[in-house]
Parts: C-alpha cells; sequence; structure tokens
C-alpha cells in the first residue's frame, strides 16, 4: 500500500512539473494579436459589413413617430364602443385540451372547438397546459389562447 501511494505522489508531481514548464515556456501570443481600435476604425468596420450605428437620440426619434401611428391605430374610427367579451377560464386537474376547447366555444370565445383542439395538439401546447384561472377575450388568436393557457 505504501509503494502505491509513493508511485500515485511522484505521478502527480511529475505531471506538475511538466504542465509548469509549458506554462512558463509557452510565448505570450495572445496579447501580440490583439490590436486597439479607435471608435471611428469600429464604426467603420461595422458599417462595412452592413450594420447601421444609432445613437441614443437618433434611435428615441425614430421610435417615437411608430408609436404615435400605433396609438392612432388602435383608436376605433368606425367600430363600436363595446369591449370584447371576458372570460376566466378555470382549468382543473384531468382536463384535455378537448375539454378546454369546448368550455371556450360554449362561450363563445371561439368558432370551432375541433380546429381549436387541433391547433393546441398539432403545436404541441396541449402537454404544457396548466391549471389554474386565466382571463381569455374573444379578440384573442389561437396562439394568444394558448400562450395564456400554457403559461406559468
Amino acid at each position: 500500500m505504501k509503494q502505491t501511494v509513493r508511485s500515485f505522489s511522484v505521478g502527480l508531481m511529475a505531471a506538475t512539473l511538466i504542465l509548469s514548464i509549458f506554462y512558463w515556456m509557452e510565448p505570450d501570443e495572445v496579447s501580440s494579436d490583439v490590436s486597439q481600435l479607435s471608435e471611428k476604425d469600429m464604426f467603420q468596420k461595422l458599417e462595412d459589413k452592413g450594420y447601421n450605428i444609432l445613437t441614443d437620440e437618433q434611435l428615441e426619434s425614430m421610435a417615437a413617430p411608430k408609436a404615435t401611428s400605433n396609438n392612432e391605430e388602435n383608436t376605433p374610427t368606425n367600430q363600436s364602443n363595446h369591449e370584447p367579451k371576458s372570460i376566466t377560464l378555470e382549468i382543473e386537474s384531468g382536463m384535455s385540451s378537448t375539454d378546454i376547447s369546448e368550455i371556450l366555444y360554449e362561450q363563445e370565445m371561439i368558432e370551432d372547438a375541433k380546429a381549436f383542439d387541433q391547433y393546441i395538439r398539432e403545436e404541441g401546447h396541449s402537454r404544457y397546459i396548466q391549471i389554474g384561472e386565466f382571463e381569455v377575450n374573444e379578440k384573442m388568436s389561437k396562439q394568444q389562447m394558448a400562450d395564456v393557457i400554457t403559461s406559468n
């Protein structure tokens, strides 16, 4: 047993010695390859590769018109002022996607229970349905409803 421990110790010391020699003798190549670019050079290289570089002010000025146009699009022009019908969907343990589709159909949240059930199954949402209460409304798309009932 004593001989085995000594042999193991000698092996560790030899490996340490070899690794130390390679570590200390290796040339420092990494630092010689790195070159410092000025800000203008960085911008030029990025622009040459097709990137657009904007300041914070330019970005905000581009985003501001979009925000106002979105608000204009969301204001109803010739639509009635009724809010979309909304319900609280209660999903209990053991309910299948077919059961949920039927409830949504009975509450007039979806037009076709079979189509919604098929969508949930084909997109792989059926195994991620969560137990609990979820707020859904009639204006939601299939994907939005599926995302709501599969969220944590």
